[in-house]
């Protein structure tokens, strides 16, 4: 007997609840799939560092192996930033998500000025504070500091207190500012004991005495000129001294062939 219209609708309504009930269990198993299969692809698996040059490999293993595959979203930035910021010649650190799976490290890094010769080498900061060397050791092109007596009492990342690291780092900042191609030739500057500024190329291993801090930017404008002019013929390699201490004279004497 074929059913009446009434009947079947009736029917029909009565799997109605059954039929969502399946429906609502396929879709969130559905769901979760999808969701589990997008969190294993968005974990991380590459952080991409830039502007690391103190940083050693080992040192940036230890502060992102605990971030790996672990899923994107979930990745605490500002504590991993926080944790970078620990090493001292990290001055600052921005971290960014890049999706599926990658992070991007921007490193600003400390501006070490020179490297200060006491118990052992150190970096010494623009700043005045007393630094760690690179986990690669002395990788930058920078001058020594030496004839500075004593061991460091303070912590690293400190400001280190020696009025003659202080005098020092004041003539350096002057000659990286104003005569950067000294600067950049500069392998040791140190104070004699009478107090006068004594500095030795990097490239030739000449002797530069320029003489008391009160007359030094016109001892260095004097070996400017000297360097410019040489640059047309000899160059002050063949020298073994540059003497500019006098006024209105300058010594020099030639290295022995």
């Amino acid at each position: 007997m074929i059913p009446s219209k009434h009947s079947y609708t009736l029917h029909i309504k009565s799997f109605l609840p059954l039929l969502v009930f399946v429906l609502v269990l396929i879709t969130l198993s559905a769901l979760s799939l999808t969701y589990g299969a997008y969190s294993q692809h968005n974990l991380l698996s590459e952080a991409n560092v830039y502007g690391n040059q103190s940083m050693g490999r080992q040192r940036l293993q230890d502060l992102l192996e605990a971030h790996y595959n672990q899923p994107l979203s979930e990745i605490d930035i500002p504590y991993m930033q926080s944790k970078f910021m620990v090493f001292p010649l990290i001055r600052d650190v921005k971290i960014s998500k890049s999706y599926p799976n990658q992070i991007n490290i921007h490193l600003r890094e400390s501006n070490p000025i020179a490297y200060l010769r006491l118990d052992k080498f150190y970096c010494y900061g623009d700043d005045g504070r007393l630094l760690p060397l690179p986990d690669k050791g002395m990788i930058y092109n920078l001058p020594i500091l030496s004839g500075i007596s004593g061991r460091p009492t303070n912590k690293i990342a400190e400001d280190f207190v020696n009025t003659t690291a202080d005098s020092l780092r004041d003539i350096l900042t002057l000659i990286r500012k104003d005569y950067p191609s000294i600067y950049t030739d500069i392998s040791e500057i140190s104070f004699q004991k009478n107090k006068h500024v004594e500095l030795v190329s990097a490239l030739y291993g000449t002797l530069v005495r320029l003489g008391p801090t009160e007359t030094i930017e016109e001892k260095l404008a004097i070996l400017n000129e000297f360097n410019r002019a040489k640059e047309k013929g000899k160059t002050i390699g063949e020298y073994e001294y540059i003497d500019i201490r006098f006024k209105h004279q300058l010594i020099v004497k030639e290295r022995n062939s």
